[in-house]
């Protein structure tokens, strides 16, 4: 109920879970239904994340206060007991009803457990009506793998923004709007409501999706004394089943650079990659060889280092993630990165185990992208 009624929390909280279970990978994804307990990242992300977000789907369906008094005479009934997902459906079902919903709830809620894709919607046609004096605005949204829900639509106008819900219940879907005055941008689900596909443009850069893009790790050179930091930090990643070729900085070439994600590991004179993209990291981290400076405060090099998740630098369908540090005493602090992997850039300290010194948040650009996006720029 705290998450609910803090909306900007609640859009951020939905934003992120949609990113990390769309880049579930393939081998580790499955539905909910089958979810038991949590043994790797993955478990996770399938249990409390998307499994959370099937629950609000629902209760967008079923309204917030029908949705609780569901959950409540489901857990006064199985008190004690050992319940299933079909005592649950039977209660959402039970409820429902009693209030006249349109909507199959218990044949919608097993179809999202049982789902192991998520929705992908795009936009197929749009239409104004010239010579309406009514501004009809007619849209077609294609759905794949879906799921009968409610997908929002906001029309943006003079800085005020309206917003209505469009029934989905088919592969294509057709709807007719009164489309306010001035209207500049038409957006499908820009808050992240709907459980769904979210395009690579929606998605800020962060660590989660470069780990799960396939990268190549480029190292500092072995005669680099941080060379041994970058081994152990690879070491760590495997242990967390994760498996990666790893390359150092003087044997890398062109043709690796620009058909792989990458994870690049050390500092502006160890490793050729990280130099090449210095300005690109310095907009958005203060650092150079001797300090990092965060907040009007100078640290020295070798008691902080960052993550910098940012556009790959040749090919703009890969990833890349840089862990910048010089001279750290060990691998301990780049683990701590670990924690923040939904973030996409982030400097931390050795003696501050608090939490970042700066992070922030980078966007690819979504301009030119059609799926979920309409610009109005020549309308009547």
């Amino acid at each position: 109920n705290a998450l609910l009624n803090n909306e900007a929390g609640l859009v951020d909280w939905r934003k992120k879970a949609l990113i990390e279970i769309d880049a579930l990978p393939a081998g580790k994804n499955y539905p909910v239904r089958t979810f038991k307990y949590q043994s790797d990242i993955f478990d996770a992300t399938i249990g409390y994340q998307k499994g959370a977000f099937i629950f609000i789907e629902i209760m967008n369906l079923m309204g917030k206060d029908v949705f609780f008094d569901a959950l409540k005479s489901f857990a006064t009934k199985n008190k004690g007991k050992k319940a299933y997902w079909s005592n649950l459906a039977n209660e959402f079902d039970i409820k429902a009803k009693a209030d006249n919903s349109p909507y199959p709830i218990k044949k919608i809620f097993n179809q999202w457990l049982d789902n192991k894709n998520l929705p992908e919607y795009h936009i197929t046609r749009t239409l104004f009506n010239t010579t309406s004096k009514s501004r009809d605005f007619t849209i077609t949204i294609n759905a794949k793998n879906f799921i009968q829900s409610k997908l929002p639509i906001v029309f943006e106008a003079d800085g005020k923004s309206t917003k209505e819900y469009m029934e989905i219940k088919d592969s294509s879907n057709t709807f007719t709007f009164k489309l306010p005055e001035n209207c500049k941008e038409i957006k499908i689900d820009p808050d992240y409501e709907c459980l769904r596909k979210v395009y690579s443009w929606e998605k800020p850069f962060n660590f989660n999706r470069t780990l799960n893009s396939n990268p190549i790790i480029v190292i500092p050179d072995k005669n680099s004394s941080d060379y041994s930091i970058a081994i152990k930090f690879v070491d760590k990643l495997k242990e967390s089943g994760y498996n990666f070729d790893v390359i150092e900085s003087g044997s890398v070439n062109d043709d690796l650079i620009n058909n792989n994600s990458l994870i690049l590991l050390g500092n502006f004179k160890n490793n050729n990659l990280i130099n090449s993209m210095k300005k690109k990291i310095t907009d958005h981290i203060n650092i150079d060889d001797n300090q990092l400076i965060a907040k009007d405060k100078s640290y020295p090099i070798n008691k902080v280092s960052a993550l910098i998740n940012i556009d790959h630098p040749n090919n703009p369908d890969k990833l890349c993630s840089i862990f910048y540090y010089n001279g750290l005493p060990d691998e301990k602090m780049l683990t701590r990165y670990f924690h923040y992997m939904s973030y996409s850039f982030l400097a931390l300290e050795i003696d501050n185990p608090r939490g970042p010194l700066v992070s922030g948040e980078i966007m690819p650009d979504y301009k030119g992208k059609k799926e979920l996006r309409i610009m109005l720029t020549k309308l009547p």
